[in-house]
């Protein structure tokens, strides 16, 4: 393993974290087919923020317009590149890595995910939780799918439980992918 995934999981400097989260806001806003706000100047947290609002409104309006399911795709395949793109350059080799950096970027956005060794996870605190509803979140989990498939090179995240469904956490699977060493 790199030692820059090592240094992952104890620190990321604001100015990667704020990279990283301008990187996801492009490859989601290019999934919704529209431009990507004006960032420039707003700290990470006012980023996140608007990343929130941003991806809110424009799930909405894809289920509205009936176009879910071509939103939903182009999420999940922006968000496996960007997962891919993490662990070719961070050297991920099993799912002890990818669910270690998993948990490295999920931070960045404000949520707590934990992984178990068989691929239980578990998401106690989600800071998208207060902005979305069930049908909005059942839409932007795509890229959660995306993401953790590009970083586990194919596994696949399904959840059972959710905190927009009025659960106490989120609950999710994830299954094949790297093999854990």
């Amino acid at each position: 393993m790199g030692v820059l995934l090592e240094l992952s999981g104890i620190y990321v400097p604001a100015f990667v974290r704020k990279r990283k989260l301008l990187q996801l806001f492009a490859a989601t806003a290019d999934a919704f087919g529209v431009p990507m706000p004006a960032m420039k100047g707003l700290r990470i947290e006012d980023c996140l923020k608007e990343y929130a609002r941003f991806t809110r409104e424009e799930a909405a309006r894809a289920i509205r317009d009936g176009t879910e399911g071509e939103v939903k795709l182009r999420l999940y395949r922006n968000a496996y590149r960007l997962g891919s793109g993490l662990r070719g350059e961070l050297g991920v080799k099993d799912m002890n890595q990818a669910m270690k950096l998993a948990r490295t970027v999920y931070e960045i956005v404000g949520i707590d995910f934990m992984a178990g060794p068989q691929g239980d996870v578990v998401i106690s605190r989600c800071y998208f939780a207060d902005f979305y509803s069930s049908k909005v979140c059942s839409v932007i989990s795509s890229i959660d799918a995306g993401l953790i498939s590009g970083l586990t090179a194919g596994g696949r995240m399904t959840f059972s439980h959710r905190l927009t469904e009025g659960n106490d956490c989120c609950i999710a699977r994830i299954s094949c992918g790297v093999r854990s060493s």
